[in-house]
């Protein structure tokens, strides 16, 4: 049972969520408020495990109570919802610790399903893991300047999630957290392996997912070092012979070196594809399934060629379709019995929603033809 507190001002529709709530066999409302600072007090009665707060009310505004009862650590799950489609509602919720940001509006099954997704506490990171000053942190509204170098420096101080959040930059729409590389000109070096280990094992603490963008190819140390700590592979391609060749070339250096089952366990995309006559792409969709569990075919899409902050409604219903695709192949193997780590890394490639990068045969990645990067 999901128990949830109504934060609002307005008694009319705490009324109104409740009604919603109270019919569902696996929610119940176990408190109300009309104000933040009766968010903090419902918050430590321990009485809820999500709280429904609204942005603007008297006294205490939502964001701030949001920001207290995250910082209090083992304190309920916060949805923030407001009347205002404003970016900086939204942000300032988040960064305040919030799980997720709806407007009132929504339909109720909307709501319903956010309470649910908020209470399953699933928290997605993408670690940017590119030592050539990778750019994944970009494709979402920037929120920090931190880095994982940054986070690796402050390792004792990332206690709870609260804390670590402040290191991340969130992509409001899916609520997917980037922790971003190092893109300072004056560094001579890049993370080893010993460090993205422990970088992994920070995040291990706090995210159910975490998807990690390599960028490097397969040779890298630190690649290898990410590849032994992975459950899963996403291997991602221009629709071009050499990059095929190359990616082909990966899946035989991973099984000569012991790493069959990922072979067999992932997935490839040929990404980018904008005319579908310069290669025989049914052949190479045919090669890579004999080999993967999948293989997924994302059209060219203006909005990621840009190569700037994407959000998912900007992009061609087929690329949505194809990553929708993408992401219901990874979640298939969720279900494989046996113990797992929690990392899904883009061997050669970014995985997920953010772009367009391929392997390289000497080891770096470089734009795809059409210009598209991360």
């Amino acid at each position: 049972m999901i128990r949830v507190a109504l934060v609002d001002d307005q008694e009319l529709v705490r009324a109104g969520f409740r009604m919603v709530l109270e019919a569902q066999p696996d929610m119940s409302v176990t408190g109300e408020a009309a104000d933040g600072l009766g968010a903090i007090g419902l918050a430590a009665q321990g009485t809820a495990d999500v709280i429904v707060m609204d942005v603007r009310m008297p006294r205490l505004d939502g964001v701030e109570a949001a920001r207290r009862i995250c910082a209090a650590g083992d304190a309920p799950r916060v949805l923030m919802l407001t009347t205002f489609d404003l970016d900086e509602y939204a942000f300032a919720a988040l960064k305040a610790g919030a799980s997720g940001f709806l407007l009132k509006d929504v339909p109720p099954q909307e709501l319903l399903f956010a309470i649910r997704s908020v209470h399953s506490g699933d928290r997605v990171v993408a670690l940017d893991a590119n030592p050539d000053a990778g750019s994944l942190a970009y494709r979402v509204r920037r929120e920090s300047a931190a880095t994982a170098t940054t986070l690796l420096a402050d390792d004792s101080m990332t206690a709870r999630y609260c804390d670590i959040r402040s290191y991340t930059s969130q992509a409001m729409e899916t609520r997917l957290e980037v922790l971003a590389s190092d893109d300072d000109p004056r560094i001579s070096r890049a993370l080893g392996e010993d460090a993205y280990r422990r970088i992994l094992g920070l995040l291990d603490r706090h995210y159910q997912l975490v998807v990690i963008d390599t960028g490097t190819g397969i040779l890298d140390s630190s690649v290898q070092g990410l590849v032994s700590e992975a459950d899963q592979i996403v291997l991602v391609m221009p629709p071009a012979l050499d990059g095929v060749r190359v990616a082909a070339a990966t899946l035989d250096w991973l099984d000569e070196h012991g790493c069959s089952a990922l072979v067999r366990r992932g997935i490839a995309v040929v990404n980018a594809v904008r005319d579908e006559r310069v290669i025989r792409l049914d052949k190479v969709e045919d090669h890579f399934s004999r080999r993967c569990a999948g293989v997924v075919r994302v059209p060219w899409d203006p909005t990621l060629q840009a190569g700037g902050h994407t959000r998912l409604g900007e992009l061609r219903p087929a690329t949505r379709k194809a990553y929708q695709q993408l992401a219901a192949l990874v979640a298939d193997d969720f279900g494989r019995p046996g113990p797992r780590p929690r990392t899904l890394p883009a061997v050669g490639g970014a995985a997920g929603l953010n772009g367009h990068r391929h392997a390289d045969p000497a080891g770096f990645s470089r734009p795809s033809q059409e210009g598209a990067d991360v």
